[in-house]
């Protein structure tokens, strides 16, 4: 049994990783002392890591992962030292899940990322943009009268006010652009497996699925296993 974390920018969560599933998972309560003891320890971390938990970490020589870490993959990424450890953890993840054959993850998170395998185990990259907080956040810190709103659930099929045309462009924007990764990668992968993550992911799932006409895998916890694969290499 491992103990895995996943450090990213708006939460920290927690694992037990058996050699081949998580058994548990959890958010992080704040505290060192809330995380079990006495067990191997490996994380990914792309947020601001508090400093007790840095330093409890380092006291427990947990192994940290990121874009250079070993892994299944081919890596074609130009610059693996700036790659997010999330992104190299999830997409073998994805790759393990979908039988090493072509794979898409969609990281709806403080930011939205894309990551792009094939049949042939290559890592062939993929492509950042704001999440949704960031998006809501930028039109009311670079305009003069937009209010600041946050995710809703369903948003509207069309704005009639400025709440609501805010709302439906933020997040249908958003539906948009992450159906346009798919179809792209489908057009080089017929038989692509598409796997949605992220703290926002919930949010898409059924939009997703329902207007694509094709499987979609929700896996809110494809880091952590990445983080479970790649630290036993």
């Amino acid at each position: 049994m491992k103990l895995v974390l996943d450090i990213g920018n708006s939460r920290i969560k927690w694992g037990l990783w058996d050699g081949s599933s998580l058994t548990e998972v959890h958010d992080y309560a704040g505290t060192p002392d809330s995380l079990p003891t006495r067990l191997p320890v490996a994380y990914a971390a792309v947020g601001s890591c508090p400093a007790d938990l840095s330093s409890w970490l380092q006291a427990r020589q947990a192994t940290a992962l990121d874009g250079l870490s070993p892994g299944l993959l081919h890596s074609l990424y130009q610059s693996p030292h700036t790659l997010g450890a999330d992104r190299w953890c999830a997409i073998h993840a994805a790759w393990l899940r979908a039988d090493r054959r072509a794979c898409l993850v969609l990281d709806v998170g403080t930011a939205v990322t894309t990551d792009l395998a094939d049949n042939q185990g290559r890592y062939l990259g993929g492509s950042i943009s704001p999440g949704l907080h960031l998006r809501y956040q930028s039109l009311h810190t670079y305009t003069h009268r937009l209010p600041l709103l946050q995710p809703v659930e369903p948003w509207p099929a069309l704005g009639t006010d400025t709440r609501t045309a805010i709302q439906q462009g933020v997040q249908q924007g958003l539906l948009y652009e992450l159906e346009g990764h798919m179809a792209q990668a489908r057009a080089q992968f017929p038989q692509l497996s598409v796997f949605l993550t992220g703290g926002q992911a919930q949010l898409f799932a059924k939009p997703l699925e329902s207007r694509n006409f094709a499987p979609l895998q929700l896996c809110p916890s494809l880091v952590l296993e990445g983080v479970g694969i790649l630290s036993a290499l």
